[in-house]
């Protein structure tokens, strides 16, 4: 018979954990265990049958009051591993503990077969398996064109440029709306941590005159490269710069195992530059639950 276990971060086996994560179809990068440390402010999670599925459960509190959210840089999350037949996902959800009133969940599981009220959203993918020639085939015409004249203009990628230096210039330009310095810093951690096992890089995209004109974070896991961060200027915009930079790691992963993960979006325009590189949607499901007294719902608003 399949149980469902609730656990405190304190009582999870890292161990475990992570190895259902790692062999899971739909691991990402945000489910391990020390991304959750250090993204999350608190984190808890349920267990099937020990470890053959499980759940991460992010949370924190506001007015003494204990909500599930999605940290910062952090993508959809996934119920990872094998569920089992007998167990639904709603028969999951249901056993989230009722101390957690509201919830603001992104899963990559079908959300709807839980609540009608889940909100499909878009992610952009590009499946880097096939040669470079192919896949820049595969680019909008003006895409390949913007790629052409930036290489013409003597513009160059580097990945000799330090996390500090993309985060102080994105969070100059205020690129996330909400980021807090305390999430820059949970950021900068945890590319530390990443870096120091190969898992994530930082490019920039130099003028002829060595100045930097753009700079992106890339994170890496087993199956996906995730565009994380991204700058660029007024120069770098107008000389395609951002387009040039894409184009690099396209180039340098092409022919091998990875899908390049552009983490959305459902804003038109983002979408329009994504899809540019020949990415496919991807959907995912947001589900908002609110299950606070009526006098109290005005604390998520």
């Amino acid at each position: 018979m399949s149980s469902i276990l609730y656990l405190e971060r304190k009582d999870i086996d890292v161990r475990k954990w992570n190895a259902c994560i790692s062999n899971s179809e739909n691991e990402n990068i945000y489910g391990y265990a020390e991304y959750l440390d250090i993204m999350a402010v608190h984190w808890d999670a349920l267990v099937i049958n020990d470890y053959q599925a499980v759940m991460a459960l992010p949370w924190k509190q506001k007015l003494g009051k204990a909500y599930i959210y999605t940290p910062r840089f952090t993508s959809p999350l996934a119920i990872y591993g094998d569920i089992p037949e007998s167990i639904k996902i709603k028969d999951i959800l249901d056993f989230i503990p009722m101390k957690f009133r509201l919830w603001d969940l992104n899963l990559v599981n079908n959300l709807s077969l839980f609540s009608p009220s889940a909100v499909k959203r878009k992610n952009h993918i590009l499946n880097l398996m096939p040669e470079y020639e192919l896949l820049r085939k595969n680019y909008r015409p003006s895409y390949r064109n913007l790629v052409k004249k930036a290489e013409a203009m003597g513009n160059y990628i580097s990945k000799e440029i330090l996390i500090d230096t993309v985060i102080r210039l994105a969070d100059g330009k205020k690129n996330i709306n909400g980021t807090a310095a305390h999430d820059y810093a949970c950021f900068k951690k945890i590319y530390n941590l990443l870096e120091k096992k190969g898992n994530a890089v930082c490019y920039g995209n130099f003028s002829r005159n060595n100045e930097l004109i753009a700079a992106s974070v890339f994170f890496f896991s087993q199956k996906r490269i995730y565009y994380m961060l991204a700058w660029n200027n007024q120069e770098g915009r107008r000389k395609g710069a951002s387009h040039q930079l894409i184009d690099a790691v396209i180039r340098e992963y092409a022919g091998k195992n990875y899908w390049l993960d552009f983490e959305g979006s459902d804003i038109p325009g983002i979408a329009f530059f994504f899809e540019g590189f020949g990415a496919t949607t991807e959907d995912y499901y947001f589900l908002r639950v609110n299950r606070l007294p009526w006098w109290c719902r005005w604390i998520k608003k």
